[in-house]
C-alpha cells in the first residue's frame, strides 16, 4: 500500500454489519487500528485528547491486570497523564492534585455507593483508606 507509507494509525467506522468483520486483518500489521462505533463518538471525544491536564489514580489491589493494561493505554494517548498509585500516594497530596486538575481525571479501582447519603459514597483507594465527599 504505497499511498498509505506516511500514514501508521487508522481509525475504522464499520458500517451496519461490517463490524462483524474482522476489518483489521486487511492492513499490515504496522498500523494502529482503533475501531468507533460512528463518527460522531470520534468527535465527541476530539476535547479529551487536548485536556489541558489528565490525572490517573490506580488502585492496582482492585484489579491489576485490568489496571495496568488501562494505565499503559491512557499514558500511550495522554502523554501528559500523571499517574498516581493509590497505595503510595499520600491522601492530602492527593486532594491537592484533584484541586489543581484542570482536565481529565480517571479512577481505576472500586467505589462505593450510598444513594441516601451521596456524600458518604467514596473511592476504594486501599484496603483501610477510602476518598470520601466530606
Amino acid at each position: 500500500m504505497p499511498y498509505l507509507s506516511d500514514i501508521d494509525k487508522l481509525i475504522l467506522i464499520p458500517h451496519r454489519d461490517l463490524h462483524l468483520l474482522p476489518l483489521h486483518y486487511l492492513f499490515p500489521s504496522r498500523f494502529t487500528i482503533t475501531y468507533l462505533p460512528s463518527f460522531q463518538i470520534g468527535l465527541n471525544l476530539q476535547p479529551y485528547q487536548s485536556a489541558q491536564s489528565f490525572l490517573s489514580l490506580e488502585n492496582p489491589d482492585s484489579q491489576p491486570i485490568y489496571c495496568t493494561l488501562t494505565s499503559n493505554i491512557l499514558t500511550s494517548l495522554y502523554p501528559q497523564c500523571q499517574r498516581l498509585n493509590s497505595l503510595t500516594v499520600d491522601k492530602k497530596q492527593l486532594i491537592q492534585d484533584l484541586k489543581s486538575n484542570t482536565g481529565t481525571f480517571q479512577f481505576i479501582g472500586h467505589a462505593y455507593h450510598n444513594l441516601d447519603n451521596p456524600k458518604a459514597s467514596a473511592l476504594q483507594l486501599t484496603i483501610a483508606d477510602q476518598l470520601t465527599m466530606t
